[in-house]
């Protein structure tokens, strides 16, 4: 498991619309200035989910809006990941991820996170992470803006 501490900010529904049964939540992570240091945060307690007698939700889509650019660097790179820690933190699923080795991202674009369908409905009382983690030795990375799309 990934160490270190990303500072975590803040959530905030920003969008839930009954007729199409979804929510968005927005979560603020806290700029990275260190090159080369894996970190990782909490993002959610997930408070539906699969199961017996709940009510199923499923991720439809994960975006990150940098406010500042990331290069893209073939050796000195950053992979973006939410994990699925499960209810008791024993969770490695890989919700969605992407790399920074071979795509730039431009500040304040939004972009989105390559998601493992598979994976994507999370039980009741799991937790979702936000991982970033460095190839050779990464790069800094700006305030970001993690955004989920929930399918309830």
């Amino acid at each position: 498991m990934p160490q270190g501490s990303l500072g975590y900010v803040g959530v905030q529904p920003i969008n839930k619309d009954a007729a199409r049964d979804f929510i968005e939540k927005q979560y603020s992570i806290a700029a990275r200035g260190t090159a080369g240091t894996d970190a990782e945060t909490v993002l959610d307690k997930m408070l539906k989910g699969t199961g017996a007698g709940f009510d199923p939700i499923q991720i439809d889509s994960i975006e990150v809006i940098p406010q500042a650019a990331i290069a893209a660097n073939g050796t000195n790179y950053v992979t973006f990941k939410v994990y699925n820690r499960k209810s008791d933190g024993s969770g490695t699923d890989v919700i969605a991820s992407l790399t920074t080795a071979s795509v730039s991202q431009a500040a304040y674009v939004p972009f989105t996170l390559t998601l493992d369908a598979s994976k994507a409905a999370p039980k009741r009382n799991d937790v979702l992470t936000f991982s970033i983690e460095h190839a050779a030795g990464g790069v800094a990375t700006p305030q970001l803006a993690v955004r989920i799309r929930i399918r309830e």
